[in-house]
């Protein structure tokens, strides 16, 4: 892991702290695990150390599982477009692609309106960047730079 990867993840980590991501991890008794990091502390490392299940691990030594940003519901999209733009517009359908969404609207008397394309790799307000932490999606693209693991559908379900 570089160092421009192990800072990426740190901050990352971090700023997911309050949502009870998932990671794997080594317990020392009982292998590989899958547990939810509960604090850090800068100790006397620069870059710190994370508190998984009562033991502390190197940024390097723990995978977040997080959700690739195609794996959001029509619903869920609905409601980052709605915390985005703090009104009220009629969507009727997104799309999510590859890389973006594009959501459809309708004006007051239900007719087609145009679309909204938003892309994953543009954050406009830190409520939408609170919500994607707090609902687990990977926006910075941890999944494909091998520094985050693909969350199971459900995992977060319930918690």
């Amino acid at each position: 892991m570089t160092q421009e990867e192990k800072q990426l993840l740190l901050k990352d980590l971090c700023a997911r702290l309050p949502y009870g991501v998932k990671c794997l991890h080594i317990d020392p008794k009982d292998g590989q695990c899958i547990d939810t990091i509960s604090g850090f502390d800068y100790g006397d490392k620069l870059d710190g150390l994370f508190d998984v299940y009562g033991y502390m691990h190197d940024v390097e030594k723990i995978k977040p599982y997080l959700r690739p940003m195609s794996s959001m519901t029509e619903e869920e999209a609905f409601e980052m477009f709605r915390i985005m733009f703090h009104h009220q517009v009629g969507l009727i359908g997104v799309d999510i692609d590859s890389d973006r969404f594009r959501f459809k609207r309708v004006d007051s008397d239900g007719h087609f309106a145009g679309h909204t394309v938003l892309f994953f790799n543009k954050i406009y307000s830190l409520e939408q960047l609170e919500w994607l932490n707090a609902h687990h999606f990977d926006y910075r693209g941890l999944i494909e730079k091998g520094l985050a693991l693909e969350a199971s559908e459900g995992m977060y379900k319930n918690g």
